[in-house]
């Protein structure tokens, strides 16, 4: 299980805007066991998993298209073991709503777990994907 990870392309690329603080903070918390992955979500976490990594919890606060968010789930559910969590940002979008909306119809390894801030909805994993290959829920 690894202890701590960060993944955004930006993090230091964007002077003005987030000047590192995200990566800083992992690192002032997590030392020498975080890691700051510079690149973009879809390539890290793809070979997070092909590596067999795991963390107990992963927020995604990436692009927030529905496509993206729904994509980052999907690759994070790989990384999420059975009892982790999966928590999603920004949920006064639309975008992330109806990604939201989705795994709570089709996700059957996951369920919804209430937190006390609306603007995340968070996951946890209950099992693994059995879903047959034509299962879909109107969401």
């Amino acid at each position: 299980m690894a202890d701590g990870a960060s993944v955004d392309p930006w993090q230091r690329r964007a002077p003005g805007r987030w000047a590192g603080i995200g990566s800083e903070q992992g690192r002032r918390l997590g030392g020498e066991r975080f890691r700051f992955i510079e690149e973009r979500s879809f390539s890290a976490l793809a070979r997070l998993a092909d590596n067999c990594e795991l963390f107990d919890v992963i927020f995604l606060d990436g692009r927030h298209l529905f496509d993206f968010v729904l994509t980052e789930f999907t690759l994070s559910a790989e990384l999420c073991p059975t009892g982790g969590y999966v928590i999603l940002h920004d949920m006064w979008l639309p975008s992330v709503q109806r990604a939201a909306a989705f795994i709570r119809a089709n996700r059957t390894d996951f369920e919804p777990v209430e937190t006390p801030v609306p603007s995340m909805a968070a996951f946890r994993r209950t099992g693994v994907d059995e879903r047959q290959f034509r299962h879909f829920v109107e969401f």
